[in-house]
């Protein structure tokens, strides 16, 4: 039985990094050894609540995952490792690549007017400013990274006879989004994620709405029963979501910040690359695993 899983009410949230920009000079998607507060960077030794400035770079190979992006300007192509903007050519800013070649990927790319771009599996030398490309990239459709635990599984015990249907008049999509909606309501709303198996896509009783309260769930699936009639796990988590966003608010001068969001009791923060600096300060600062960096760039192999 195939599960297909999701976040519906806390996804991760893209901050600007100047998309709509020309993607012309490095943002902080390409910038995590430069001091964007000008006062010295804080490295591996920064303490609890003092944000570091700067990361230092890996000292080997990393590959990362994203959109190359060339404006045909003269300028080296962009790796961009966040958000790409929606447009015809798309947008983004991210990382200088000093020795990109676009000979060996030309036909995985797509091109308007000067604009060339395409997505790929890069690797090379990152020292915290520009990227050197050191083997051929890969499409990233053929690249297959190690597969990552899903993290969004439905904990509550499976009722006797198996998860059911109590009220088919509320069980549409509508229904879903209602049920949603009245869960972020709740004052001691934590989160919640659909748990769907992909084998029955229009099988209600196999769309399983997940809802985190940080105290009463009894009370909490009781209100949400009232525009719900699917199967429904409530479960207890440490903190609500807006302690976690309140955290979320703090961290916009992070290095290399890309994108962050509420995630199932924690904070998921994705930045260009960590090599545990980052990481160290969060757990002094926060609490160990609260806030959960994830470096989009990663060691070979």
């Amino acid at each position: 039985m195939t599960r297909l899983r999701a976040t519906v009410a806390a996804p991760l949230l893209v901050l600007a990094l100047g998309l709509l920009s020309a993607c012309s000079g490095s943002s902080d998607d390409g910038d995590t050894a430069t001091d964007p507060a000008g006062s010295g960077g804080a490295g591996s030794g920064a303490s609890a609540g003092e944000m570091p400035t700067s990361v230092p770079p890996p000292t080997s190979d990393v590959v990362g995952v994203g959109t190359v992006m060339d404006l045909g300007q003269g300028e080296d192509p962009q790796l961009c490792l966040g958000a790409v903007a929606e447009s015809y050519p798309p947008q983004c800013s991210g990382i200088p690549i000093t020795n990109w070649d676009w000979k060996p990927v030309k036909d995985t790319s797509e091109a308007s007017g000067t604009v060339r771009w395409g997505s790929y599996a890069v690797t090379g030398a990152y020292d915290g400013k520009t990227f050197e490309v050191t083997q051929e990239p890969m499409s990233s459709a053929l690249y297959d990274p190690m597969p990552a635990d899903n993290p969004f599984v439905t904990t509550c015990e499976e009722p006797a006879g198996g998860w059911a249907v109590v009220d088919e008049s509320k069980v549409g999509f509508e229904d879903q989004d209602a049920v949603y909606a009245a869960a972020a309501q709740l004052p001691n709303y934590a989160g919640s994620f659909l748990d769907m198996n992909a084998d029955k896509p229009d099988d209600a009783s196999a769309t399983i709405v997940n809802v985190l309260v940080t105290d009463d769930p009894e009370g909490a699936e009781k209100a949400l029963r009232e525009v719900w009639g699917g199967p429904l796990c409530v479960t207890v988590a440490e903190h609500t979501e807006a302690e976690l966003v309140e955290i979320q608010d703090g961290l916009t001068g992070l290095p290399g910040l890309l994108s962050s969001g509420p995630q199932l009791d924690k904070l998921v923060v994705d930045v260009v690359w960590d090599d545990g600096t980052l990481q160290s300060w969060a757990d002094a600062t926060y609490g160990e695993g609260l806030v959960a960096m994830r470096s989009v760039l990663q060691p070979v192999g």
